[in-house]
Formats: C-alpha cells, sequence, structure tokens
C-alpha cells in the first residue's frame, strides 16, 4: 500500500503557461482532505540604491521591504554613513513595507546626523504619525526640499 515514491510538486505546461501543481500522498491523514503545508513567506528585501552628495548633504535612495530580515544587512551601513556626514537625506518613494525595526533605525540615525525623511509613501507617514515620531522626525515631501537650502560650513 502506497510503495510508490511521493513527488511534492510538478510541473505541467499548459496553453503556453507553466503552472505549478502539488499532488498530496492520500495515504497520509493530512493530505486525505487535499490540506497543503503554508506557503514560505516570501522574501523581503530592502536596496541602497544610488547614493550622491547634494547641496551638503548625502542622499540615499531606499527600496523595497524594510523590515527585520532585510535591515539587518543595511544597518551597520546606514549607521556609518549618518556618522560620517552632516546631513543625512533618505529619499523613501520606492519603499514597499517598513515597521518598528525600521522605526528604531530612524530615531538611531536622528542621534548621528541631521536626518531628514524624503518622498516617504503614505504607509510609512501613517508608523511614524502612530507612534509621534512625526514630532521627532523631519519629513519633506520631495529630495529637493529636503535639502539643505545652503551647504554646510566644514570644521576647518
Amino acid at each position: 500500500m502506497g510503495d510508490r515514491p511521493f513527488r511534492a510538486a510538478t510541473r505541467v505546461r499548459r496553453a503556453g503557461v507553466l503552472q505549478h501543481t502539488e499532488r498530496v500522498d492520500p495515504q497520509t491523514p493530512a493530505s486525505a482532505y487535499g490540506s497543503r503545508a503554508p506557503l514560505p513567506r516570501a522574501a523581503s528585501f530592502a536596496v541602497l540604491g544610488e547614493q550622491y552628495a547634494r547641496n551638503g548633504a548625502w542622499v540615499v535612495t531606499v527600496r523595497g521591504d524594510l523590515d527585520i530580515d532585510s535591515l539587518a544587512r543595511q544597518r551597520t551601513r546606514l549607521e556609518s554613513t549618518a556618522a560620517a556626514v552632516p546631513v543625512l537625506v533618505l529619499d523613501l518613494a520606492a519603499v514597499t513595507f517598513a515597521d518598528s525595526t525600521f522605526l528604531n533605525l530612524l530615531l538611531m540615525l536622528c542621534r548621528a546626523t541631521d536626518l531628514r525623511l524624503a518622498a516617504a509613501p503614505g504607509q510609512v507617514v501613517r508608523l511614524l504619525e502612530l507612534v509621534g515620531a512625526d514630532a521627532v522626525l523631519r519629513v519633506y515631501p520631495t529630495v529637493p526640499d529636503a535639502l539643505p537650502t545652503s551647504a554646510p560650513a566644514s570644521d576647518t
């Protein structure tokens, strides 16, 4: 009874579209009703994109999901950048998700430099408003609005 090998997934080509189907082993109780294991969580990503100096500020474009998984790889780079520049502008226009891990990072960066957030999507603005961080962090509608009006004087 059931000596045939179990295949978890097969690929089927129908009408030019590759589809994934799962076969369940009819001998196991869980598969008697066709139940499947939960799908794995989609991989999150955060990418520090384009970085450039403008008007006495260092601008960093941030893209993707900003959560505990993705920020672990980016946190050190952002902290060292914040320590090295007088004004840090984060362009958040391409952020797709942000959680409390990102909020914590923003508050830490705010202590290290003059942090300015530009083009924050509604979800990020809402997060800042919910916890009252919008009173501490400076949010601007666009990157040009977030830039200092004049370059800060150097300490020479």
